[in-house]
């Protein structure tokens, strides 16, 4: 007997799940902007303009699925990293000779 192994790996896809694939990129999108962008004026709205949909919906939906809506991720984002670098040091500490 021989199995058709790649009909057991690949189930046809229905619409609905090829359509939340496409919400769940989209949203990974904006996810990657901020990252990309944290240190820069962002606003919710211009994110969802980007992403095609609206702020209301990007704001549900990506709480959905990051757990913080845009506005809390760019914020948290902001402040576990530093957006200058740091000032050289000009002076050595004492014994450092």
């Amino acid at each position: 007997m021989c199995m058709n192994v790649t009909s057991a790996r690949s189930a046809p896809s229905s619409p609905a799940t090829l359509e939340h694939l496409a919400e769940v990129v989209r949203l990974r999108r904006v996810r990657d902007r901020i990252a990309r962008d944290y240190a820069l004026p962002l606003d919710v709205e211009a994110l969802a303009r980007g992403a095609g949909i609206s702020a209301r919906v990007l704001s549900q939906q990506f709480a959905l699925v990051y757990g913080a809506s845009p506005y809390a991720y760019v914020t948290a984002l902001r402040a576990a990293r530093p957006t200058q670098p740091a000032a050289p040091r000009l002076f050595a500490t004492a014994g450092a000779d």
